[in-house]
């Protein structure tokens, strides 16, 4: 047989020089692995031991282990501050509350604390009325001087009659014996008077003079303030108070001036402007009325219908309501001037009319002392053109 290792020719497979070199070869290597599995425990337990200038396993281990307890006790104490907030919250919520109703507490005892006297009050309140009073006078004062200002600037005073601006504002019944023109511009002057006296005395007048459009613009006509009158007979219908330029019995003389109308020429006058000269009249006596409730509202007495029948006779009458101007002038001389008002301002407040002047009366007196004049006027066809005082409102053409 061959040996495998020598590969000689023996009787047997292995020879004894091949064994024992086989065996030899066998403990050194095992004689080298012993030494190679010493060194390796060795270094092994030299790293995990560590060496000065790095940690070992062990130590990284040690390490780990300690950041796994430190992260557990952050999240346990983060939790616990989670919780501990959630607390201080509550307790800054029910604190706030307690906070508030303490206020409220403190609040309503310092206005316990704080509520007045029965003298203080008393005290108060005469020092409240006091200054009331005081600027009541001044208001008073001021009014007084804006409407005898007025008074004094619109000219109102007594010639030959009653004036104002110049032009002579006659009796009603005497209408007719003044040229129109004159007549109107004294009773707008009048109206223009009448509306600074009541702003000035924060009046409201039971029938009020407005400026219409329409067919009568630029006249002015009488309008009812409804919550103010006590009579349905005049809140529908609105005059006009403008005098037709048909309605003077007048015919220039030949020496310039005018005379008055006599029989047939009269009888044709006042048949043909009767109608517009009633409802001028009743304008009028519409506008007296206002003008006297405005002079009895400022303290002026004895107003009445001078020329009415015994039986409507009012005992006193000093002062005829017709007598506008003079009602006027009477008004800026009384002593009440701008006492009282509709509006607040002063301590005497008027709340209503209080008027004991019937205005049906006033008109009948008017239309009575006019028929006492010039008759009865008989029925007639009127003259509707009135030349340059009857200002209608333009038309379209179109229609």
């Amino acid at each position: 047989m061959q040996c495998p290792v020598c590969e000689s020719t023996r009787d047997k497979l292995y020879c004894a020089p091949c064994l024992q070199e086989g065996v030899n070869g066998h403990t050194a290597m095992k004689h080298e692995i012993e030494g190679q599995v010493i060194a390796a425990r060795e270094k092994a337990e030299q790293l995990l031991k560590g060496n000065p200038g790095a940690p070992g396993a062990t130590e990284w281990r040690e390490l780990r282990a300690n950041v796994a307890a430190a992260e557990a006790r952050v999240a346990a104490l983060r939790a616990r501050i989670a919780r501990t907030s959630d607390d201080a919250q509550r307790i800054r919520v029910s604190t706030s509350s307690t906070g508030a109703i303490r206020r409220r507490r403190q609040t309503l005892e310092d206005a316990e604390h704080a509520i007045p006297t029965h003298e203080d009050m008393a005290a108060r309140i005469a020092t409240v009325r006091q200054q009331q009073r005081e600027v009541g006078k001044r208001i008073i004062q001021a009014r007084k001087v804006l409407v005898r200002e007025a008074v004094d600037v619109f000219g109102v005073q007594r010639m030959r009659g009653w004036e104002i601006a110049g032009l002579e504002l006659p009796p009603p019944d005497l209408f007719r014996v003044h040229p129109s023109a004159t007549i109107n511009a004294a009773l707008v002057h009048t109206i223009h008077l009448l509306s600074l006296l009541t702003s000035y005395l924060s009046l409201t007048l039971p029938f009020e003079p407005i400026w219409p459009f329409g067919v009568h613009i630029g006249r002015p006509v009488m309008a009812p303030n409804v919550p103010l009158l006590a009579t349905k007979k005049f809140r529908e219908k609105k005059h006009v108070l403008w005098m037709s330029s048909t309605a003077p019995a007048l015919a220039r003389s030949r020496k310039g001036g005018f005379t008055v109308l006599k029989g047939s020429a009269l009888a044709a006058v006042l048949a043909r402007s009767g109608s517009k000269h009633r409802s001028t009249l009743t304008a009028f006596a519409l506008l007296a009325h206002s003008i006297a409730y405005l002079a009895y509202t400022q303290g002026v007495g004895g107003i009445g219908i001078a020329d009415a029948s015994e039986d409507d006779v009012t005992e006193g009458v000093l002062v005829s309501a017709t007598d506008v101007l003079e009602l006027i002038a009477l008004t800026a001389e009384s002593s009440d001037l701008g006492v009282r008002a509709h509006e607040p301002g002063t301590t005497q407040t008027m709340r209503h009319l209080g008027f004991g002047l019937d205005v049906n009366k006033v008109v009948e007196s008017v239309l009575a002392a006019e028929r006492a004049r010039w008759g009865g006027v008989p029925d007639g066809t009127e003259e509707l053109s009135e030349g340059w005082d009857m200002l209608e409102e333009e038309k379209d053409e179109q229609s």
